[in-house]
């Protein structure tokens, strides 16, 4: 099993982001890894993306209107569930896996950890997706394939047996599910994805740092070659 440390920052303010830039995430995991397991399409740019982070500051996603929704939703959920469950649930910044002893340069934020006897045990992801959305989740009584990758993560990196995820919307006619998510082979999966990634970006950042500086320092010419070569020759419009 694994173990864990919180780490005791607010989820969107600055520290929190900056925390967050350079390695990879929960919530950007499907980068790395898709809902069946494969490798996703997008892993060798986030990995340069993590790779030139290391030296050159991201701007932060500020959000957008489905996100602000979900930031105001969010403690109203998490306030009815714990109403529903009688479960303890402590709000958290991030967490840490450790692996054999050694912190694992990756991060996640889950909206909850369930405690037992005062001890997180298991993550709490909550979404508030739209009602046509979220009406589908409650009559399925499955979570949607894309989060998958995210959930597995946050049940890896704490060891759990499982994950919960909780659905509200404030109009549907039931605006409350939750759906209890157990650790299977895709949380393994999920789990060595992370650790041959972060393996691989430790590796190998200074290559991927090397390459990003030297394209943005190359002359003009190189950059837009064909451009560059039409441009020169000038002309005039008739």
């Amino acid at each position: 099993m694994n173990k864990f440390r919180c780490i005791n920052v607010v989820q969107g303010e600055p520290e929190w982001h900056q925390l967050r830039a350079t390695v990879p995430t929960a919530s950007e995991i499907s980068k790395v890894i898709t809902g069946t397991g494969g490798v996703s399409e997008s892993r060798l740019a986030y990995l340069k993306q993590k790779a030139i982070a290391r030296k050159y500051p991201q701007p932060m996603f500020l959000g957008n209107e489905h996100t602000e929704r979900g930031h105001e939703l969010e403690p109203v959920a998490r306030e009815k569930f714990i109403e529903a469950t009688g479960l303890d649930v402590r709000e958290v910044g991030c967490v840490q896996p450790i692996v054999n002893g050694k912190r694992i340069n990756a991060l996640f934020s889950p909206d909850g950890l369930i405690t037992s006897e005062g001890i997180p045990v298991i993550p709490l992801e909550i979404k508030c997706f739209s009602e046509t959305m979220h009406s589908n989740i409650v009559a399925q009584n499955k979570i949607p394939s894309k989060m998958k990758p995210q959930v597995a993560f946050q049940t890896w990196g704490m060891g759990a047996e499982c994950a919960v995820c909780c659905f509200y919307h404030p109009d549907a006619i039931v605006p409350l599910h939750f759906i209890e998510v157990p650790a299977d082979n895709y949380t393994k999966k999920v789990g060595d994805a992370v650790m041959k990634f972060v393996e691989e970006l430790d590796r190998d950042y200074a290559k991927h740092l090397a390459e990003y500086e030297e394209m943005m320092n190359a002359p003009i010419e190189q950059r837009l070659p064909i451009t560059s070569r039409l441009a020169m020759k000038g002309g005039s419009y008739e």
